[in-house]
């Protein structure tokens, strides 16, 4: 079968940049393996792996870092704005206040409307956050901060 004579080419396992100790690429793969022994699992993984490694914290954090360097040298609000939303998909100031808390956005929809303060030192809910009891998040999310 044709199939099974196409091998894998290089293909580098996921790594953060910059990494001067990393000096030779390591491959995901050995280049005898088969394209139809490819383990998949190992792609979708290693896939993610790089976009949290690569993408995240080699792109995202040093994007975010400089656009916040210039809004407090420059004082322009939408440097400020961009940050926000490359580090949190979000400029909603109650939003990355519920992310850092640990809420997911999921769950942010549904409970942003019931917070009435939000900053690093509480959140307050109103009393109507007791219509959430018997979502599944509350006792483990919500009734904490109660």
């Amino acid at each position: 079968m044709l199939l099974n004579k196409k091998k894998v080419r290089f293909s580098c396992i996921a790594e953060s940049l910059p990494n001067v100790s990393f000096k030779s690429p390591v491959p995901l793969f050995s280049r005898d393996t088969s394209i139809t022994d490819l383990d998949f699992d190992k792609i979708i993984y290693d896939t993610y792996d790089y976009t949290d490694k690569v993408l995240s914290l080699s792109l995202k954090d040093p994007l975010s870092a400089a656009f916040i360097l210039y809004f407090q040298r420059k004082d322009d609000i939408r440097a400020l704005t961009i940050s926000n939303y490359i580090k949190f998909g979000t400029n909603d100031e109650k939003e990355i206040w519920l992310l850092k808390y640990g809420f997911s956005f999921e769950e942010i929809e549904k409970i942003k409307n019931y917070v009435e303060q939000i900053d690093e030192n509480e959140i307050v809910f109103n009393k109507s956050i007791e219509q959430l009891k018997n979502e599944t998040f509350y006792d483990d999310l919500i009734e904490r901060y109660l």
